[in-house]
């Protein structure tokens, strides 16, 4: 399974499983996490540690979900370790639109003080 998801008390971890989020997988993942959205999901936590690599429609499907949970009142951050994906979040400028943490931990933390 490609992606999965978890939910720990109120916080939704969706574990994204694949080394290149790409172009390919877009849209099946935005299925996945606007159902999730769609469910009631209020907090969300992407985790992107296994990829190593993320194209721009991925990311793209990243910000449409993004749009979508904040109708609702929600919010999506995102845990990224690889250093070429979180670089290209800061040559893109989403590193300013997104909570951006290097474990699922600190993003469970993030949501335990808000």
């Amino acid at each position: 399974m490609r992606f999965s998801e978890n939910i720990i008390n109120d916080v939704c971890l969706i574990k994204v499983d694949l080394e290149q989020a790409s172009i390919i997988h877009s849209v099946e993942f935005k299925k996945f996490l606007f159902n999730c959205i769609d469910n009631g999901q209020k907090k969300i936590i992407v985790d992107l540690s296994v990829c190593k690599q993320t194209d721009s429609t991925f990311m793209g499907t990243l910000v449409a979900a993004k749009k979508h949970s904040e109708t609702t009142g929600g919010e999506i951050a995102l845990v990224i370790t690889a250093e070429i994906v979180s670089a290209m979040f800061v040559i893109s400028r989403m590193d300013k639109v997104f909570n951006i943490f290097d474990s699922v931990e600190a993003g469970f933390q993030h949501y335990a003080k808000s």
